[in-house]
């Protein structure tokens, strides 16, 4: 467990022998949580003690040796340096990840312990990360993990290890247009031509959604059709509900309506922590373009955002 002083509005937790600053507020049973699964997870909470141990040893060879000081800098110097600098700087980007996952934590934890073989693979992945906006993501995913052990597998892990800036922008740009069923977690994107003709003249990313599909966040092929009987779907998009009412084809062949591009397990995962923000006026062009092709839209929720 961490070592902590206190201020009026704050404490600083002593975590990886390095301030981590808490706000009074942030206190309780989901910090313990993270500080503790952090330093039960990596070794770099004993890098000064390491860093130590390598000065000690080089000096013991010189000294068996027989070699001068300045001798023992040229032999042990670079090899040292560059061990010091690669580790000094895992762990500045460690202890600025663990504290942007301090401010992401949810006020309540599961009693569940995160998995130590998790926790371990995450700071390897994670260490060489510096980018500001990737060790947000990154935050993200150890806070997520602290809440609720098992939201975010191994593979997710292997997969945002490799994930650029750009990327990471792209996917959330991308997640402003998903909606989701009534009472399921697999959120996705519908379009048919007008909507996406729309789209194409809005959003400048446009043409490099293919991508998100090409690195496995987005599976394209699925559509939504007419059935033989009248249909209703109940769908939510950010905190707008709507239905569609499709007639049903009878004994016609049933007409393709909407194609859907859903998300895979990773990028679900991803999606909970990507937050992005609604997009009201795509929202309400949605909506009517969607009653122009033929498909009748009860809003259930909206205040006429734009």
């Amino acid at each position: 467990m961490a070592d902590s002083t206190e201020n009026k509005n704050e404490t600083k937790l002593s975590l990886f022998n390095a301030s981590i600053n808490v706000k009074m507020d942030k206190l309780g049973e989901p910090i313990e949580k993270l500080i503790d699964a952090c330093s039960r997870g990596t070794g770099i909470a004993y890098l000064p003690r390491h860093i130590k141990k390598l000065a000690s040893a080089s000096k013991y060879a010189g000294k068996q040796l027989d070699l001068s000081g300045q001798e023992i800098k040229e032999l042990f110097g670079a090899s040292f340096l560059l061990t010091y600098g690669t580790q000094n700087r895992q762990h500045k980007n460690i202890q600025s990840i663990t504290q942007k996952a301090i401010d992401a934590l949810p006020d309540t934890v599961d009693d569940k312990p995160v998995d130590e073989d998790w926790i371990a693979e995450f700071f390897e992945h994670c260490k060489n990360v510096g980018s500001e906006e990737m060790q947000i993501l990154w935050g993200r995913l150890l806070a997520g993990e602290v809440a609720e052990p098992g939201s975010f597998s191994k593979r997710t892990l292997d997969f945002v290890k490799s994930l650029s800036t750009e990327e990471a922008q792209l996917f959330t740009g991308y997640c402003r247009l998903l909606m989701t069923f009534h009472n399921q977690d697999c959120p996705f994107r519908m379009s048919f031509d007008a909507i996406d003709s729309y789209l194409k003249e809005k959003v400048s990313d446009y043409e490099y959604w293919g991508h998100l599909s090409d690195i496995g966040l987005v599976h394209n092929g699925g559509f939504m059709s007419e059935e033989k009987e009248a249909t209703c779907h109940h769908i939510h998009y950010f905190d707008r509900e709507f239905q569609t009412q499709i007639p049903g084809c009878g004994k016609f062949l049933p007409k393709i309506l909407f194609s859907i591009d859903r998300l895979t397990m990773i990028g679900i995962e991803l999606f909970h922590i990507a937050h992005p923000e609604p997009d009201y006026e795509y929202f309400n062009q949605f909506l009517s373009l969607s009653e122009q092709n033929g498909i009748k839209i009860t809003v259930i929720n909206s205040d006429n955002k734009k």
